[in-house]
């Protein structure tokens, strides 16, 4: 069994952590550490389970980003971030470091880019990678190298598992995201096209490319206007990603 790599995608453990210990857990100084409590069993849990030969930490770093360049409007309706929890990434830094973790960010950047960029820089290394992640984004990742670990629902998801649940393979899910969108993001897809629809487009044509091609064909709700923004992750970044100091 070749060594595993595990790729932590730092800001969305964060989240669910805060969001998951909902007792109101602080220090002899009242401030909130429930984020912190929830992270730390979270990757005590993970090593302890898995016990992977190598980790890195990945997360966001603030201000805009590239796509905000590409799309005014990307993430726009989403909230900041709790300060309850903006007060507690610091002690997080500090968990991880004393785990002896990298911490791998890049200004500009989202922690999405930046674990596709430590993927490819991995893909011809003897080592199988596990992306720890809650983004159904990085499924247009998977490859028989690289597989997903959804830590809060002890899934593990990989090529195979892609295609039994949703029928699609790896480089389908840029196109299927091409048309339904993101709401998360505030990425808009073709009116009408929900995901429901984005993937049997995608799983009866093949690709975007395809749909645009028989959109005479295509009737209804399905018919197929133009994709708005397609955000792929995984953009070379070799000379920008760093481990964090």
């Amino acid at each position: 069994m070749s060594e595993r790599f595990f790729i932590i995608d730092g800001h969305s453990q964060c989240y669910q952590a805060f969001y998951a210990i909902t007792a109101r857990l602080t220090t002899p100084k009242g401030k909130p550490v429930n984020a912190v409590y929830g992270f730390t069993r979270m990757l005590q849990k993970l090593i302890r389970e898995h016990q992977p030969e190598y980790v890195a930490m990945v997360f966001d770093t603030k201000g805009i980003t590239h796509r905000h360049s590409s799309y005014r409007e990307y993430k726009a309706n989403r909230k900041p971030t709790p300060d309850e929890l903006q007060v507690q990434i610091p002690l997080i830094y500090k968990i991880v470091r004393a785990f002896n973790i990298p911490i791998y960010a890049a200004k500009g950047y989202e922690a999405d880019d930046v674990i596709g960029t430590l993927v490819k820089l991995l893909s011809d290394k003897p080592v199988e990678v596990v992306i720890v992640t809650a983004d159904k984004d990085m499924e247009q990742l998977l490859n028989p190298k690289v597989k997903i670990l959804h830590a809060k629902k002890g899934e593990m998801i990989d090529q195979e598992s892609l295609f039994k649940g949703k029928g699609i393979r790896p480089e389908q899910v840029v196109d299927v995201l091409a048309l339904s969108g993101d709401s998360a993001d505030n990425v808009p897809g073709v009116p009408g096209i929900g995901d429901k629809t984005a993937l049997e487009l995608i799983q009866k044509w093949g690709s975007l490319e395809s749909v645009l091609m028989n959109v005479n064909l295509i009737t209804g709700k399905k018919k197929a206007g133009k994709p708005a923004i397609i955000c792929r992750p995984g953009k070379a970044l070799s000379e920008t990603v760093g481990a964090v100091s």
